[in-house]
């Protein structure tokens, strides 16, 4: 019945506008609609296409229209997981959102947390308590952030792309908080056994930065993942663990590039330059004298294979000297 439908509507329109007088000849002496019927002839009819005046055709109209709403609100609901809300629930919800998009966390935090009491039905719960965990984060309450985000976890683990961010954000606030909250380092041990590749590696490098080796693993991993490759390399490096060159780096060591800033009490010593890592060696002269036994003491003769390993953002070799009137930093770019 639906193609039969659409044909006869399209069909229909094409006749009328067909039929259908022009701007220019909508008006006609007396004598020059005579000749127009008598050039007609006897045998002609006129016919009238009315297709609207029909009730029942009205009718099947009218349930199509419905049918395309019911679907495009189904396709609607399957893309964002968001089905539609009784007025009550949509009101508190749009008004915690234009308390968050000014900013107002904390009166924003509450409107969200009165729509979990008050609904704790709702299809949209899952929203409510997200985002009262993130305004908590902007709030900088670290530990309540987190502990939100773990409740949000909890409850909501069919929230696929919400569920991302909140593993994100809490291991960030555990991770701010590492110091005040001996709790947060076994949550971020945990992660570390997250399935997703990306939360390993952020747990491990949260866990890096106490000094905290236990995340090698997942370091490592991260080692070949471009989102955070030289992060974790840099992390490896400060952890006293070198990754181990690859052969495509050894083969384009060449192309790195060493930073050496050089400052003294005279000026016309002072200078920072950047070299490729195998021209430093014919650089080495211009070093203050102190600095060179310092590098020999600790055995960096060997600078430049060094630095062909080294993540970007490396200090190679830190040195002050003569009182803090000298002082040499090396580092790889």
């Amino acid at each position: 019945m639906r193609p039969f439908l659409l044909l006869y509507l399209c069909a229909a329109f094409a006749f009328a506008s067909a039929t259908a007088p022009s701007a220019e000849s909508s008006w006609q002496r007396p004598h020059d609609q005579d000749e127009t019927v008598n050039k007609r002839g006897a045998n002609q009819v006129e016919i009238h296409v009315e297709p609207f005046k029909n009730m029942e055709f009205q009718q099947e109209i009218r349930d199509t229209v419905v049918e395309i709403q019911k679907q495009a609100q189904v396709a609607v609901t399957q893309a964002t997981g968001r089905t539609q809300l009784p007025s009550g629930q949509a009101e508190m919800l749009n008004t915690a959102r234009k308390l968050r998009l000014q900013g107002r966390f904390p009166d924003a935090g509450n409107t969200y947390a009165r729509f979990i009491t008050k609904y704790p039905n709702s299809s949209r719960l899952f929203e409510a308590r997200f985002w009262v965990a993130k305004c908590l984060m902007s709030e900088q309450k670290w530990d309540e952030a987190a502990a939100g985000f773990t409740d949000f976890l909890k409850h909501h683990s069919d929230q696929r792309i919400y569920c991302q961010q909140a593993k994100e954000d809490r291991i960030y606030c555990w991770k701010v908080s590492l110091k005040q909250n001996p709790k947060a380092i076994s949550g971020l041990k945990a992660a570390l056994t997250d399935s997703d590749v990306n939360i390993r590696v952020q747990a491990g490098l949260a866990l890096s930065e106490n000094k905290d080796a236990s995340g090698r693993k997942a370091l490592e991993e991260g080692l070949d993942n471009a989102r955070f490759s030289e992060q974790c390399a840099l992390a490896l490096w400060k952890l006293g663990l070198r990754a181990q060159p690859k052969s495509e780096e050894a083969q384009t060591s060449w192309s790195r590039i060493l930073v050496v800033k050089v400052k003294t009490d005279n000026p016309d010593d002072s200078f920072e330059m950047r070299v490729p890592v195998n021209f430093f060696k014919g650089m080495e002269i211009m070093l203050p004298e102190d600095a060179k036994k310092e590098m020999a003491r600790k055995g960096l003769s060997n600078l430049t294979d060094i630095a062909a390993s080294a993540p970007k953002g490396t200090v190679l070799f830190q040195f002050k000297g003569d009182g803090g009137k000298t002082s040499v930093v090396i580092s790889v770019d």
